[in-house]
């Protein structure tokens, strides 16, 4: 120690060099020859230097290295013949050790050191910000992939400082990526301002409040989109915050995904609700009609009842109707049953839809009540679809049937129009009770009856809808309360032809359908008329041989009481029993059930097709859809008759298929 140095200058001295030692940023001292003249600790060890080095040329020992090239030697000559005082090193500057290759990325800068004006040293100091800049892109790039913004408020000028991202996702303008507490409370929903305003003066006043708070945001398209902002503050330098920090996250998708949650929720709520309802109606829908039958069976089964012949077929035409009704319900119930497993079979063709139309009016004309009328409006020309016109006179039909029961008079009308060039509206209009908004609302829903007096499922309207939509259109309703309601939907339309030219060479397919759609309508509140045919006990002796394949014993009792006073009718019980039968009889007429046990009824005509190409064999079925009649076609049936049995459909089959002289010579 110099004796002659003041105290103060060595007490100067010591804190200064346990500054340059103990300072957490690496200082490289260089004299006017590039050599180092002094490094401090810090150097040492991020670099692995030691004191050795110092006397040697700085561009010997390490490499600047910005933007790809070495740029040590170019600054170093600036700071010497430049007169410039501080060359800040640029963001992307790395610092390079040539002999063990150690190399960071560095912040800080390259300073001329003057005395008396003169250039006397000069200082490299650096901070490796390696990691710090690593962690920072991470986290840009997470934050980039979302809809998290980080924000500040400046105490001292009252400002909020928000990142870039925010403004260019709401779309709203900004000058400096600030905003003043009222620009930003214009910006939040009226109802949520309170909120937001009330947590951040708790921390204005040194609460930690680190609750996230939910509020709304308008953005620069007026819309209103949900937020999640959480926020801190840092220290306090008064008894306020010195400053509060924090993130906003958009919450929108969430807030969707919730709300789409809970309509699936109260829809499956209501969908339960509607299902106990729909059950506790179909228990009544089934048992009404059930009633009718059990009762009016039992009346004409009563030997002792003194029934006159009018009021038989009066009761008789009462148990038709009412099993028409029940299979009305269990065909609203198979179809549902379809459409939910997705297992509902259509078959397309081209068809007249002025023909099938035609054929509805014909059928539903009959089912009418007094004081209603049913009225045909179709265009002059005939449109020609592709579509499935057993499914087309479903959703017409149904259409008409809800009609029905809406209109105590005035009139119901059918027809189609052409909407555009590609596609043709029909439509289904009535004059009855019509719909109250609440009605509408829920009309195509599973399961819902807009009046629970009225006889029905709530699944027609349904089921007509997904038809529809299978068939490439969309329905839709107008309804006025006390005036009636109209019914449209939209088919796919492809050509248009003269009604002379589609009608030619479809006789036959419109022939079938119209039995189908007949079929399908709601049966006539109007009484089955008295036939000519001779009475049963006037008929002489059984002609006809026909063998009945049922397996269910009740089945074949009802055919035996229509049958069997006028046909000599054969049981079997199964279809390999029919087969067997079939060889020994040689029946006229074969009545073949489907589902049997041992053989069924298909497997068993393709072996009597064998023996026989002209015995009439007719399916009668509980399976009674399109395609259930194209397999029996297929595998050599004749015709096809379906459950339950209506009296006068089976004589007409019967007189179809058995020669006139058997039929003309049992009922002269």
């Amino acid at each position: 120690m110099n004796p002659n140095v003041p105290q103060e200058v060595r007490i100067i001295n010591a804190i200064s060099e346990q500054l340059f030692n103990s300072w957490p940023v690496s200082i490289i001292m260089i004299d006017l020859e590039d050599c180092i003249w002094r490094l401090n600790q810090q150097v040492m060890n991020e670099l692995q230097l030691n004191e050795h080095v110092i006397g040697r040329r700085i561009t010997d020992l390490l490499e600047v290295v910005c933007d790809k090239k070495n740029v040590l030697e170019d600054l170093l000559l600036q700071l010497r013949e430049r007169d410039v005082r501080i060359i800040p090193l640029d963001i992307n500057c790395f610092i390079r050790e040539l002999k063990s290759g150690i190399s960071f990325l560095i912040q800080g800068a390259m300073v001329g050191i003057h005395e008396d004006g003169q250039l006397v040293r000069i200082v490299l100091y650096f901070r490796n910000v390696l990691e710090e800049r690593t962690q920072k892109h991470l986290l840009n790039i997470a934050l980039s992939r979302t809809q998290i913004f980080q924000w500040s408020f400046d105490m001292e000028h009252n400002l909020m400082i928000i990142e870039p991202r925010y403004f260019e996702y709401l779309g709203i303008p900004t000058r400096d990526y600030t905003l003043t507490p009222e620009e930003f409370a214009f910006l939040i929903h009226p109802d949520d301002r309170k909120g937001v305003f009330d947590a951040l003066a708790l921390q204005l006043h040194g609460n930690l409040y680190e609750r996230p708070v939910e509020y709304r945001l308008r953005r620069g398209d007026g819309k209103w989109e949900w937020f999640e902002a959480q926020s801190t503050y840092v220290g306090q330098l008064t008894d306020l915050p010195f400053r509060i920090i924090g993130i906003c996250m958009s919450t929108q998708k969430y807030k969707d995904t919730e709300n789409k949650l809970n309509e699936a929720l109260q829809k499956a709520q209501r969908s339960d609700e509607l299902k106990s309802v729909f059950l506790a109606n179909m228990s009544h829908e089934i048992r009404t009609p059930l009633n009718a039958i059990v009762g009016f069976s039992t009346l004409l089964a009563c030997g002792d009842a003194d029934l006159s012949r009018q009021e038989i077929m009066e009761f008789t035409s009462l148990i038709e109707k009412n099993s028409q009704l029940l299979m009305v319900l269990i065909s609203d119930i198979l179809d549902l049953s379809k459409i939910e497993s997705n297992t509902m079979e259509f078959h397309f063709e081209k068809v007249s839809l002025n023909g099938i139309l035609e054929s509805i009016y014909s059928a539903q004309k009959m089912n009418l009540r007094k004081g209603v009328e049913l009225l045909l409006d179709l265009p002059d020309r005939a449109a020609v679809i592709y579509t499935d016109p057993t499914r087309l006179g479903q959703v017409v039909n149904n259409l008409i049937n809800n009609a029905v029961k809406f209109t105590a008079e005035g009139r119901i009308t059918i027809g189609y129009r052409l909407k555009d060039f590609a596609t043709l509206e029909v439509f289904v209009e009535d004059t009855g009770t019509g719909m109250s908004e609440e009605v509408l609302a829920h009309i195509f829903e599973r399961f819902y009856k807009g009046d629970a007096f009225v006889q029905g499922t709530g699944l027609g309207l349904s089921i007509c809808k997904s038809i529809v939509e299978r068939l490439g259109g969309k329905i839709t309703v107008n309804s006025e309360f006390g005036v009636g309601t109209t019914f449209n939907f939209t088919l796919p339309y492809n050509i248009i032809k003269k009604v002379a030219d589609t009608t030619e060479g479809m006789q036959s397919s419109l022939s079938s359908q119209s039995s189908q759609l007949s079929q399908s309508s709601q049966p006539s509140d109007l009484t089955e008329q008295p036939s000519n045919e001779t009475p049963q006990e006037q008929i002489p002796e059984k002609q006809a041989c026909i063998l009945i394949a049922e397996d269910t014993d009740s089945n074949y009792d009802l055919l035996n009481a229509i049958l069997g006073k006028n046909y000599r009718l054969v049981h079997a019980h199964d279809g390999m029993e029919a087969v067997i039968m079939y060889d020994e009889v040689k029946p006229d007429l074969i009545l073949m059930d489907i589902k049997m046990p041992n053989l069924d009824g298909l497997e068993a005509t393709k072996i009597i097709r064998e023996l026989s190409a002209t015995v009439p064999i007719v399916v009668q079925s509980a399976y009674a859809y399109p395609q259930d009649q194209k397999a029996a076609k297929e595998a050599g049936c004749s015709d096809f008759i379906s459950k339950p049995i209506v009296q006068s459909e089976l004589k007409k089959m019967l007189n179809k298929w058995l020669s006139p002289e058997l039929n003309n010579k049992i009922q002269e």
